[in-house]
């Protein structure tokens, strides 16, 4: 009996044609996107945010990320996804149900805590002419300070991969150097000017950006007391005009006000007399936070860490630290031109009402501040006594439908000092 290869050879092409047919007869092809229920925000620009291509391969995971995505504008107070059947077997439509938040605001602002009051109002849209473009305009009044801020966040003009973000600012202020908790001296400080940063995104995630920061400065001494070790900065008075350049990595997606995932950012100001300046200095930052949501997305862990260097810095912009960048401290309490700071905040839920959600926040704060020692002998350099340690805790209040935060109050200590601070804010600050 001879060997029947025809017969077997079509019998294995049947069967591998069989094998490849039920390998794919299961797998769903997104036909259609569907948004139902914006009245302000545009389709497309919905439809780009799911991150889903016409004709892919749906699978579960792909919808819950698709989800996210949307979820995670901050522009929306629920998103609700239906998968219904298509035109044919295999093919899907995908129905993205969401409901708007109110982007548009116009808040009052107050802060206060144990060395200042302030008082103000924000005004602004998170969501301009519904393609997620963000204006603000901040301004406060205080008895150290007066300020009138204004900023316009553009991640896509025109609908291109180029960035835009423009920023302006007036301000008046009297800034305060402590000693042992105590005021030293005041210097008075007033500003006018504003930061032109065009950028382009590299990748979904990356934005370069290379601008003009541009400041016209006063500097007066108002008082001074003798001090040990207390530096003699020149209060240089002119133009500031600085070349900005600045690359970020931004990979996170907000849930109810708490942010999961990871930012990076790159940031290097360079001001020189040669060109058109009347300061001389270089000041860089890294900047790393990455946040985890956990408790099916109700509470939150955020770790945040930073590194500034600088070089000849203007005093109105040396580099300081206190208040609520270290929690525990005066306000501003300690300044230099290096600097190293980490942080740990856990997010945990109290209660989930309505219409917002009352949450509490536990935290350590953690910073080393202080003056580079130049050939001269001036600038104190790094010691213990440099790094400063803050622990505690406090409140939030998070409004499902409206775009900004609305209340939060923290208590801390301040280990090296040992003496409490305490810090209440009511508003948006830009």
């Amino acid at each position: 009996m001879s060997f029947n290869y025809k017969f077997f050879s079509e019998v294995f092409l049947g069967l591998l044609i069989l094998s490849f047919s039920s390998a794919f007869a299961g797998a769903d092809i997104l036909e259609k996107i569907e948004i139902v229920g914006n009245t302000k925000t545009d389709s497309f620009l919905i439809e780009k945010m799911t991150d889903l291509e016409i004709g892919q391969e749906l699978t579960n995971a792909l919808i819950e990320n698709a989800k996210a995505n949307v979820s995670s504008s901050g522009v929306f107070e629920s998103v609700n996804v239906e998968n219904k059947p298509g035109s044919d077997m295999g093919h899907r439509i995908l129905v993205f149900y969401v409901k708007e938040k109110i982007t548009w605001f116009i808040v009052p602002a107050f802060s206060f805590s144990q060395t200042d009051l302030a008082f103000g109002l924000v005004a602004g849209e998170t969501n301009l002419f519904g393609l997620m473009k963000k204006l603000a305009i901040f301004s406060d009044y205080s008895s150290s300070a007066k300020r009138l801020a204004g900023g316009y966040r553009d991640n896509g003009m025109f609908g291109t991969h180029i960035t835009l973000s423009v920023d302006g600012i007036l301000r008046t202020d009297d800034m305060a150097e402590f000693t042992d908790r105590k005021v030293v001296r005041r210097v008075r400080v007033t500003e006018y000017g504003g930061t032109f940063l065009p950028g382009y995104r590299l990748h979904d995630n990356v934005v370069a950006s290379l601008g003009v920061y541009f400041r016209h400065v006063q500097q007066r001494l108002r008082f001074s007391e003798p001090a040990q070790d207390m530096r003699e900065p020149v209060f240089k008075k002119g133009k500031d005009i600085a070349m900005v350049a600045e690359i970020e990595f931004k990979n996170t997606r907000t849930h109810n006000g708490l942010s999961d995932g990871t930012e990076i950012k790159l940031s290097s100001q360079f001001s020189d007399e040669r060109y058109f300046s009347d300061f001389d200095y270089n000041k860089q930052l890294i900047y790393i936070t990455h946040g985890i949501n956990f408790w099916n997305e109700q509470a939150n862990s955020t770790t945040r860490g930073s590194i500034q260097l600088g070089k000849n810095l203007p005093y109105y912009i040396e580099l300081m630290a206190g208040g609520t960048n270290l929690r525990g401290f005066l306000s501003r309490q300690f300044r230099g031109d290096t600097k190293y700071a980490w942080g740990q905040e856990f997010m945990l839920p109290i209660y989930d009402f309505s219409r917002f959600i009352l949450r509490t926040n536990l935290f350590w704060d953690s910073t080393i501040i202080y003056f580079k020692k130049d050939n001269e002998g001036n600038g104190d350099g790094f010691s213990r006594q440099k790094w400063h340690n803050g622990l505690g805790g406090g409140f939030r209040i998070y409004l499902k439908g409206v775009a900004v935060p609305l209340f939060g109050y923290d208590m801390a200590w301040g280990i090296e000092d040992r003496a409490y601070g305490y810090y209440l804010s009511v508003g948006a600050i830009f």
